[in-house]
């Protein structure tokens, strides 16, 4: 039976920087693909299935403590909806329109009454992967092809949480024990997964996806009417279901699909200067004068950081 899911905890950013390199042995497929995250612990978990992002939109019909699958799915396609009416009264594009493609959302409703099991199809996807991938919550992961980039958001959005601490016992006690991560998957042994697939759609979608050399990861979550919506369904959740249900199709899965590569977050700073020379900045992944402004003023805050930080923050 496989070692589905692999930890690696690295002790110093130079052994970090060279365990997630793409032509390390076990991150050399060229079918990974890879996401960065603050909190090591954390499970791959899209967000419109995590319990707290749901109940920021607690109002009417979706403030039912007995929301079923297809209300979380009526859920999603309001959102998604609701960015493609604002980008019609802007002119900006939405990927996929035609009049088929309007006919299509005025009968999805109805289509997903009774079950999920077919949301979302491939029309509506580069729909969401465009919502996706300007801050509405979707059922989508964002991945990179390349593990530095994944290493970046990881730094990033330590340093972003570090920055919003106000309190001095708070910003102290901010490293201790905690860890960062870089996740790589092996999307070219997906088939064996049941409930998780890459997604991919033209880099035309989205200027920030190329910039990114971005793809997705759907997490499916279905059922029927009246069954109740499963929260916080993650990738590792999938895997961990995979041994049982090898058992049952009598097909043994012998592969690590999910190998998580973890670093101290004290050297989260570090790690941001080390991407930035190798060219990977919030300017480059975010094209335009935002992202120029992000990576300026990132820089200045990775320096606040970096003196908050003290030696015993970098211990493993």
């Amino acid at each position: 039976m496989g070692d589905f899911i692999k930890t690696e905890d690295c002790g110093t950013l130079a052994e970090f920087w060279t365990r997630i390199s793409p032509v390390h042995p076990s991150f050399a497929s060229p079918t990974m693909v890879f996401r960065g995250q603050r909190v090591s612990a954390w499970r791959l978990i899209p967000r419109v299935f995590r319990k707290d992002v749901r109940q920021e939109f607690d109002y009417g019909m979706f403030a039912m403590p007995d929301r079923d699958h297809p209300l979380q799915t009526i859920f999603e396609f309001t959102l998604l909806a609701s960015f493609m009416q604002f980008c019609d009264a802007r002119g900006l594009a939405v990927p996929g329109d035609s009049p088929q493609f309007r006919e299509y959302l005025a009968r999805i409703m109805i289509k997903y009454s009774s079950h999920n099991e077919a949301w979302p199809d491939p029309m509506i996807l580069p729909l969401m992967a465009l919502a996706q991938h300007h801050g509405v919550p979707t059922r989508l992961l964002d991945v990179s092809s390349n593990p530095y980039v994944a290493a970046y958001f990881a730094a990033s959005s330590t340093i972003e949480a570090f920055s919003k601490l106000r309190n001095d016992q708070d910003r102290a006690d901010f490293a201790r024990g905690q860890r960062l991560a870089v996740f790589g998957v092996d999307v070219g042994t997906l088939h064996n997964a049941v409930g998780i697939r890459q997604i991919r759609v033209p880099g035309s979608t989205s200027p920030n996806l190329s910039a990114q050399a971005g793809s997705f990861l759907l997490v499916e979550n279905h059922g029927m009417r009246g069954e109740p919506f499963v929260e916080d369904v993650s990738i590792e959740d999938k895997l961990e279901a995979l041994p049982k249900l090898s058992d049952e199709l009598r097909t043994p899965i012998d592969a690590t699909l999910l190998t998580k590569v973890t670093l101290p977050v004290g050297y989260a700073a570090m790690l941001l200067k080390w991407c930035m020379r190798h060219g990977i900045t919030a300017a480059t992944i975010f094209p335009g004068y935002d992202g120029a402004a992000k990576a300026a003023i990132e820089l200045v805050m990775a320096e606040r950081f970096e003196a908050a930080m003290k030696p015993s923050s970098f211990t493993t």
